[in-house]
């Protein structure tokens, strides 16, 4: 099936309304570590969240948890986001690449890795098309995508932020959920 640019602009000017929440496991006396990491996760996911509700397909919650023992940060895609005690992770562009996760990228999700085996994410391609120029398209590496996955830190921008989102919410509508929509 051949896209076009003003393919790319129907599609994806067509939103399903949907809602995106989540919510912190806190403890009920938290030590001094443990509020710090909890105003700062709270910060980077409201900031996330904010960002994402333009693109919302799904439904969603996310669990979120402060985990001292994790190395980084870990999304899944039923939801459980998990945050590190290494403060650099507790930012927006690691709250948007962990939600990639939870909404379905890599994380044990077969629709992702069917269409990365594929390589069907003609949406998505078209978007990072739309940024790196025409023949470019999305790339899969285990359980992420590039360009825009936001895997590392020299990637966060307001710019790739932004893009970030467009891509996914075109995967999302290249069949990388289940039910789209629900």
């Amino acid at each position: 099936m051949k896209f076009t640019l003003i393919t790319l602009s129907l599609a994806l000017a067509s939103t399903v309304t949907a809602t995106m929440s989540w919510s912190l496991d806190r403890v009920a006396n938290p030590t001094e570590d443990e509020a710090d990491a909890y105003n700062r996760i709270t910060d980077a996911m409201n900031a996330a969240i904010a960002r994402w509700q333009p693109y919302w397909l799904a439904n969603k919650h996310c669990t979120v948890s402060y985990v001292p023992g994790i190395g980084t940060a870990d999304g899944n895609y039923n939801g459980n986001i998990r945050f590190g005690s290494d403060r650099q992770y507790m930012v927006e562009g690691y709250a948007l690449h962990e939600i990639a996760h939870v909404l379905g990228v890599g994380g044990g999700n077969p629709r992702f890795y069917a269409n990365c085996q594929n390589h069907e994410w003609p949406l998505a391609s078209m978007v990072i098309a739309k940024y790196y120029g025409q023949g470019q398209v999305l790339h899969c590496a285990g359980e992420h995508f590039y360009p825009y996955g936001l895997n590392f830190a020299d990637e966060f921008s307001e710019e790739n932020y932004a893009r970030h989102c467009e891509v996914v919410d075109a995967m999302i509508r290249d069949g990388m959920q289940e039910q789209r929509g629900e």
